[in-house]
């Protein structure tokens, strides 16, 4: 975990000295399985790019079969942001970013990123189950297939995982917290009773 959590602050020192470029016009895609989310996540980067003041313009695409088997090409689910600084019209034809969950969400719409883009990858995903479901001979993360694009592997699920547990672990303190509170004035109510029969018990006997 220490090891791992390392890699992150490690990471993040790097991007630190990355430039920062100002666009006017952004185009994101979110792709992956029917049930990853992908229509909800496209949705909430929606409307916190809108409360930021952004023009928006949205295309959600929906799987070509309903209920495809998890990780196959008919089964990926997508949903494209055109968000800008001025009025837009249209979700976009090539997006800057694509942000993919499995290897057919990858294979389903690499052909679109525009060359240089910026493609975001569930690096947890990328099994040999998963690739050979969609055709892959190797893992295209790491075969020099994706050279054109800025690639980012993220083990998503691993942060899920973490963030769930952390999650449960601070449940467990709130509801313990909870537990020690309601307890407290049951105390003070006891020790307040104590008091007053201690007290009673002094003045009979001076």
């Amino acid at each position: 975990m220490a090891q791992f959590e390392d890699s992150i602050s490690k990471s993040e020192g790097t991007n630190r000295n990355k430039k920062i470029e100002t666009l006017q016009n952004v185009i994101i895609r979110f792709a992956g399985d029917s049930g990853d989310g992908m229509q909800l996540t496209g949705m909430k980067f929606t409307t916190a790019s809108t409360i930021l003041g952004n023009d928006v313009a949205t295309f959600p695409d929906y799987p070509a079969e309903i209920r495809a088997p998890a990780g196959t090409l008919a089964g990926v689910s997508g949903y494209q942001v055109h968000f800008a600084s001025s009025e837009i019209y249209e979700p976009g034809d090539v997006p800057d970013c694509l942000v993919i969950m499995n290897p057919a969400a990858l294979k389903v719409n690499i052909k679109d990123l525009k060359s240089g883009g910026i493609l975001i990858a569930n690096e947890d995903a990328f099994t040999q189950n998963n690739l050979k479901k969609v055709g892959y001979s190797s893992n295209p993360l790491d075969d020099n297939s994706l050279k054109n694009f800025e690639v980012f592997k993220v083990k998503m699920a691993t942060l899920d995982a973490i963030t769930f547990k952390y999650h449960v672990q601070f449940e467990k303190r709130l509801d313990k917290m909870e537990e020690i509170t309601m307890r407290i004035p049951l105390m003070d109510a006891k020790l307040d009773l104590l008091l007053k029969r201690s007290g009673l018990a002094l003045g009979r006997n001076q």
